[in-house]
């Protein structure tokens, strides 16, 4: 740690409120590049297993060979003159493309194909021939070491307890070659064209080859089978409905025949004639109606005037030239009243006698002629009703006639069309590339096995180094520490190479070069160097819990300061319940500082400088219950007082954080808060609420010091190389 980054920190150390941060915040900060060389070993290992077992893979699967045959559908275009409803071809229509692929890769084609090769007989195509044959290998080279020594224990099985599976039928073996081989066919159409792949992909290059162009020939075969088959069907039906059809015919023109011989019909002059007489009787039946109305009127009017005796309106209504004349005499001779029986009047009545009979015969007449045409027309309506139905009848039998002979004669044409296609059937596909022999193997393909097991191991070192960053709750690098409790790490001190604390000095003063004397050196410089305000001469050093390697530093830190010119250094063991750096002094019975809280002892009496000379020492004598209250007293604040007169650098060990509040009142009187965070031992929710509590007392400031790290895994964060 540079003296420039110190400083730094010494700043961010003051001016930090919130010691903790999230674990998102945490987990999202991490290094990646520091996370893959911490688990280097493990990643390579993975990726190494992977590419292993895909180069075993690759050397232990059964070689196949792909050999694959283009065929391309001929489209069908339809013409005028062609029987497309008896034998229909390939319109191109999609869902009639996707129809062929599946008549390519259906039962009945691969049962045509495992026939015409004999399949059934081949052992990769028969799986129980395939069992047969190994066995028969197994039992030429030999019992095999392990089933040897199975039955020799008497653990291998006995013969009477194996299962004999039962041969399969002829049909059942055929059955079993075609579900095979349907699996290692495969038909894919190539897009935006009538042009399809048929790939086959078995052990052997040549049967690959040869099973793929056998597939295209039986599908050409069994279009044309199709065909012709369809064609014979269509020539029998449509013999057969010819001949229906030409009966039909005939007994429709037998029936017209036979109609028009039943009921004599007459030609359409004959019907016209006939409308003809109706027409005309009808108009003298008009005539005679209108005469009769004349006649019955005249009489009407005739009657009228006799009733009113008016003789000259009398004689102009009959236009009688002698009724007239003897009208106008009797008229002048004094009128009908005088002349009443005269002659003149007699010869008048009787003349009007025989008008009036002459009408009342004409309207009789009129009535007896309207009858007997009435008659005649009904007579002749009936007639034409009858032969109307007549003609319709036969209308409908001479149309029924017609459509039947032209149904006979389309068939007919149709007929000899089909007898035509007879025997010039052609494919609706060509083959426009057969399959050749495969020289290259296509499974397994070592570089894509290697590709994929490459990638596979990748993936899986990845989330097997995610699961293990997610679960590890210890601290790797001191930059996930600084991350994490946003406070500087003052120091980097790699793991001492000893056995006992105790021996730490002995360590620093023998090896003053090595790598943990240099880092608690260069920890000793920072410490110095963090001070803002003044120079710090009252350091805590603290810990989440015990093991943390805080005090085996404070002896390190309390040698490497005393070696400086001049610099009085004190050590404090104010861990009054463990009492582990007086332990480790060899101070256990010497008056320490509970002898000068009960006022035995005077602050000269209980200061005694080490064997080594280098620093002096305050003791832990003995532990009192309640150890929290002697720091809170006022006497430990003259105590603190004085020290800091005397001394310029006071190191004291404190209990751990979690364990006891001793440390969060000590921090009250120090310049520097040293936390100790081991590496990959210290549990992030310990440093969490640890910090946590040393941030309630508002302390000056609080550093971190990243503890026992390993020089060997820490190889960016320590120069291992340079001491090495």
């Amino acid at each position: 740690m540079n003296e420039l980054r110190a400083k730094e920190y010494a700043v961010a150390a003051q001016t930090a409120t919130v010691p903790v941060r999230s674990d998102l915040q945490y987990t999202n900060s991490k290094n990646a590049l520091g996370i893959i060389w911490r688990r280097k070993w493990l990643i390579g290992f993975l990726i190494f297993g992977f590419l292993a077992l895909g180069v075993y893979v690759t050397k232990s699967i059964t070689p196949t060979y792909t050999a694959a045959a283009t065929v391309k559908l001929d489209v069908y275009q339809p013409s005028i003159a062609d029987v497309q409803s008896v034998v229909t071809g390939i319109t191109g229509d999609a869902r009639e493309v996707r129809s062929q692929l599946q008549i390519i890769h259906s039962r009945n084609l691969m049962g045509r194909v495992v026939d015409a090769l004999n399949l059934s007989a081949d052992p990769e195509f028969n799986q129980a021939l395939a069992q047969k044959l190994a066995e028969e290998q197994e039992a030429e080279a030999g019992e095999g070491w392990f089933t040897g020594l199975l039955n020799m224990v008497g653990l291998g099985g006995a013969d009477e307890d194996k299962v004999v599976k039962e041969a399969l039928s002829p049909e059942e073996t055929r059955e079993r070659a075609i579900d095979t081989l349907i699996g290692k066919v495969k038909v894919l159409p190539i897009h935006f064209s009538f042009v399809f792949s048929i790939s086959v992909a078995t052990t052997d290059p040549v049967k690959s080859a040869t099973i793929a162009n056998t597939i295209t020939e039986q599908y050409i075969l069994n279009q044309i089978e199709v065909k012709y088959q369809a064609t014979e069907q269509a020539t029998s039906w449509l013999s057969n409905r010819v001949t229906e059809l030409k009966i039909e015919l005939e007994g429709a023109e037998e029936a017209v025949a036979s109609h028009k011989a039943k009921f004599e019909l007459a030609n359409e002059d004959a019907v016209g004639q006939l409308a003809q007489r109706l027409l005309s009787l009808r108009a003298t039946s008009a005539d005679a109606t209108s005469g009769r109305e004349k006649a019955v009127e005249k009489l009407n009017a005739l009657l009228a005037s006799v009733s009113q005796g008016d003789l000259v309106n009398i004689a102009k209504l009959t236009g009688s030239i002698r009724l007239e004349n003897l009208a106008n005499t009797i008229t002048r001779n004094g009128g009908p009243q005088v002349q009443a029986n005269s002659a003149a009047m007699n010869r008048f009545n009787l003349e009007l006698e025989q008008v009036t009979s002459r009408l009342q015969r004409e309207i009789s007449q009129s009535d007896a002629s309207l009858a007997a045409i009435g008659e005649q027309i009904t007579e002749l309506e009936e007639r034409q009703g009858r032969q109307g139905v007549e003609v319709v009848t036969l209308r409908q039998l001479e149309r029924e006639a017609q459509a039947a002979s032209v149904i006979y004669e389309t068939f007919l044409s149709r007929l000899k069309e089909t007898s035509v296609q007879q025997g010039v059937h052609k494919a609706d596909a060509l083959v426009i590339s057969e399959a050749r022999i495969p020289i290259a193997k296509s499974f397994p393909r070592y570089r894509v096995t290697l590709s994929a097991a490459l990638i596979i191991g990748l993936l899986m070192a990845a989330t097997i180094v995610a699961i293990l960053e997610m679960i590890d709750q210890t601290f790797s690098t001191p930059d996930e520490l600084e991350q994490f409790t946003s406070l500087p790490v003052l120091g980097l001190i790699p793991s001492a190479p000893i056995t006992a604390r105790g021996n730490v000095l002995k360590f620093a003063i023998s090896r003053p070069t090595s790598p943990f004397v240099e880092a608690v050196r260069n920890l000793r410089t920072s410490v110095q160097l963090s001070g803002v305000d003044g120079d710090v001469k009252v350091v805590a050093l603290a810990s989440a819990g015990e093991g943390e390697g805080k005090t085996l530093l404070t002896m390190a830190l309390a040698h490497s300061s005393a070696t400086q010119v001049n610099r009085r250094v004190l050590v404090m063991d104010c861990d009054l319940r463990r009492r582990r750096l007086t332990s480790e002094l060899g101070g256990r019975g010497i008056p320490g500082i509970i002898g000068y809280f009960g006022g035995k002892k005077m602050i000269d009496e209980i200061i005694h400088t080490h064997e080594t000379g280098e620093f002096d020492v305050i003791y832990a004598d003995k532990s009192p219950k309640i150890t929290a209250d002697i720091f809170a007293s006022q006497k430990f604040a003259v105590l603190m007082a004085e020290l800091r007169e005397r001394y310029d650098l006071i190191l004291i060990d404190t209990p751990p954080v979690l364990a006891l509040t001793d440390i969060r009142v000590i921090a009250n009187y120090v310049d520097l808060v040293l936390f100790s965070v081991s590496w990959k031992r210290t549990k992030r929710r310990l440093v969490r609420a640890a910090l946590t509590a040393l941030h309630l007392t508002n302390p000056k400031r609080v550093a971190t010091v990243f503890n026992r790290m390993n020089i060997g895994k820490s190889i960016g964060y320590y120069g291992s190389y340079y001491y090495n």
